[in-house]
């Protein structure tokens, strides 16, 4: 049994998940638009930022 106390998110917690929720599902269309894997995706932007910051 789960002893674990619940209880509901705050205001500013459902903000951040409801931002978080908002990003993936822009960052998962943006990803199959390329024909990208959502990881994939994810390692080219950073690879891309990586870049920018060596430069």
């Amino acid at each position: 049994m789960n002893t674990r106390a619940k209880r509901r998110l705050t205001h500013s917690e459902a903000i951040h998940f409801r931002i978080n929720a908002g990003l993936l599902d822009r960052v998962q269309h943006a990803a199959v638009s390329q024909g990208m894997s959502v990881a994939e995706f994810a390692r080219a932007a950073l690879r891309a930022e990586l870049s920018k910051v060596a430069a």
